[in-house]
């Protein structure tokens, strides 16, 4: 997926155009939306997906601080599923030529402001979002310092859309990475500059609404041409937050439904997938692909947005 993401970007729409030494005019969002729906055509053409869950790979969220510290003993790339627990592990990778991770930091915390933003990131799975009460205010937008740990995420999205996968409603709390274990130490160790940690929940209502199902954290790592971002997320570690209406019986529930039986249920009849590792599996495809579409436009949008700022826009 890091080369297809590559060739993506490579060949993408803004390279088209002709060179005549004029300045392009501004696009609008169906402009954008429609250029990152090519770029996607593209990346699922040469893409290459696990065939199987990689045996003897699996390791539980208390793994972060090695995965960001660069263990090769962990799984790189793909999907790895507990056979006693039916916990599930994915990595990722994807190639950001001609970027800097202060751009990414700048595309969660305030390039992907709207919900045209969100499906120009990826125009097949991605609906519509919003962020928590007064995150896209100016003075945030324009501090160059503000982190999203505590932010939250609220989005609609589907892990493929084209395969059937329906849309959910999703919330991400991000988290400081020293929530995790991942400090300054780790994160100089390894020459990575960007960590985003964050607890990942789903809206259910027959489950008394909000439940947290996984964790994922994102970080950067320098290559020659810019950076590599690295995703880890671990899927099926359930909880019940406290704006559960089912909170009184969070004992119960949670002990019920941290159970192998409760997630091959949940990844086969609830999600529709054939097994724990097609649920791995659906994940994975998803994250590689909106990652992927992002490092196509994400240095010209930061430019951008730059740019209007400059302006006083």
């Amino acid at each position: 997926m890091v080369t297809a993401a590559a060739e993506a970007k490579a060949s993408s729409p803004e390279d088209d155009d002709d060179d005549d030494g004029k300045e392009a005019p501004p696009k609008d969002a169906a402009h954008h939306i429609a250029d990152s729906e090519a770029v996607l055509a593209k990346i699922r053409a040469a893409q290459r997906l696990p065939e199987r869950a990689a045996e003897g790979k699996y390791v539980g969220v208390d793994a972060m601080p090695r995965c960001v510290a660069g263990d090769d003993a962990l799984l790189l790339d793909g999907v790895a599923v507990d056979e006693q627990t039916g916990g599930i592990f994915v990595a990722c990778a994807t190639a950001f030529p001609r970027c800097e991770p202060g751009m990414l930091r700048w595309w969660f915390r305030s390039g992907c402001a709207t919900s045209e933003d969100y499906r120009r990131w990826h125009p097949g799975d991605h609906v519509e979002c919003h962020w928590s009460d007064g995150w896209y205010d100016e003075r945030k937008q324009r501090t160059p310092a503000a982190s999203v740990d505590g932010e939250i995420h609220f989005v609609k999205e589907a892990l493929g859309a084209d395969l059937g996968g329906k849309a959910q409603s999703i919330r991400v709390q991000f988290k400081a990475p020293a929530a995790y274990g991942v400090d300054e130490g780790v994160r100089r160790k390894a020459n990575v500059e960007l960590v985003l940690c964050a607890r990942i929940g789903i809206h259910d209502r027959g489950l008394g609404g909000w439940i947290d199902v996984g964790h994922m954290v994102h970080f950067t790592v320098p290559t020659a041409d810019g950076f590599e971002l690295r995703s880890r997320f671990w899927l099926g570690d359930l909880d019940i937050p406290t704006d559960n209406a089912l909170r009184c019986c969070k004992t119960p529930l949670v002990a019920a439904l941290n159970t192998k039986l409760a997630r091959t249920f949940a990844a086969r009849i609830v999600d529709g997938r054939k097994s724990l590792f097609h649920m791995g599996l659906a994940n994975y495809r998803h994250a590689t692909e909106e990652f992927a579409v992002l490092a196509s436009f994400l240095a010209e949008a930061h430019a951008a947005s730059s740019s209007a700022v400059g302006r006083g826009s």
